[in-house]
């Protein structure tokens, strides 16, 4: 009985003084995980796992051809660049004979970003206990069902559309500020392009024309931006009605802009529409627009020098972040950002 306790006891020794990294490069070759598995074109995505450092590596999809560019690996990490979509998919690793198992995995023209449909309605547009611009009062009707962005154009969406700079990590998820209007027609024609919609404006220069009966991506316009803030309820903060609980504005906003989402939605599920970023409207401003103002579908003056911005900022008080306030470009862009619309039909 020592004699067979000992044999045992000589075998563990043995084992345990082996080269766990010999184990693991001789015998296992597989993915435990993935930096990103809803990634988009040119982002860099990390996968995670052991044995990887045996030679050549090759990306396998079970669904279609994948092209991607290798930047590095280690025997526990494999980065690279995907070159093409890949559509609700999984990915597994390839040396010489040998396949890891397989990873869900999908590549997405640009970064995701939430949307939200709001139906056609008719609202009650201005206020008589704002500003003189905001009157007079008066009924617009909005005839077309609208796609908008749930939130502010990220940092990560914007730089990925117009430039694909790698952008920090922790700044990714904050509004992307300093934007030019122009920047933002720019912008919007860009995503239209990206997903096959039909541009909403023609560019020449500093001449930009709008097709409002595009179904590509724009500005909304400055009616259709207030009637997408206030909702059901025609008061001066959407949603729960408390500003502090639906935006940032100077007093509680530490004088700092903040990542999307972090206050309350309105009824169309949108946020950040009280503070934040100021956003921009594709109207011209005329303090006396709302005199002359069709009650279909308007658009704004017919020319003007300064577009309107709506929603005010994380630098500005509470009352130009009324869903009625109607504001014009501050002498710098820091606080001004865009969400975007389209047509739904």
């Amino acid at each position: 009985m020592k004699s067979i306790l000992f044999l045992f006891l000589i075998i563990i020794s043995i084992t345990s003084c082996t080269d766990e990294a010999e184990i693991v490069n001789n015998n296992t070759f597989e993915i435990n995980s993935i930096s990103n598995q809803n990634s988009f074109l040119y982002d860099t995505v990390t996968v995670h796992g052991i044995g990887f450092n045996s030679g050549e590596i090759v990306i396998v999809s079970i669904s279609d051809e994948f092209a991607y560019q290798v930047v590095h690996h280690t025997n526990t990490e494999f980065t690279f660049v995907p070159l093409t979509i890949l559509e609700d998919s999984e990915i597994a690793l390839i040396i010489g004979a040998d396949k890891t198992n397989s990873i869900p995995f999908e590549v997405n023209l640009t970064p995701n970003y939430d949307t939200t449909i709001v139906e056609s309605g008719e609202f009650m547009m201005g206020s008589i206990t704002g500003f003189s611009d905001e009157t007079p009062v008066h009924k617009v009707n909005i005839t077309n069902e609208l796609i908008v962005f749930s939130h502010e154009v990220t940092n990560l969406l914007w730089h990925q559309v117009m430039d694909s700079i790698v952008v920090a990590l922790e700044m990714r998820n904050y509004p992307k500020d300093s934007i030019s209007w122009n920047q933002a027609v720019a912008f919007a024609n860009r995503m239209s392009t990206i997903y096959g919609l039909a541009p909403a404006y023609m560019i020449n220069g500093n001449q930009v024309d709008f097709d409002y009966s595009s179904n590509g991506w724009r500005l909304p316009t400055e009616a259709e931006w207030e009637f997408l803030c206030k909702g059901d309820f025609d008061t001066d903060f959407s949603g729960t009605g408390n500003i502090n609980e639906m935006g940032f504005y100077d007093s509680n906003s530490g004088l700092n802009k903040h990542k999307i989402g972090e206050k309350n939605a309105n009824d169309n599920g949108l946020y950040d529409v009280h503070g934040n970023l100021w956003e921009w409207c594709w109207d011209f401003y005329s303090p006396s627009y709302y005199s002359q103002n069709s009650q279909e579908n308007p658009t704004g003056p017919s020319d003007g020098t300064r577009h309107v911005v709506r929603g005010g900022s994380y630098q500005d008080g509470f009352n130009y972040a009324r869903s009625t306030n109607r504001s014009i470009k501050k002498f710098d862009l820091k606080s001004i950002g865009l969400r975007l619309v389209r047509n739904a039909n």
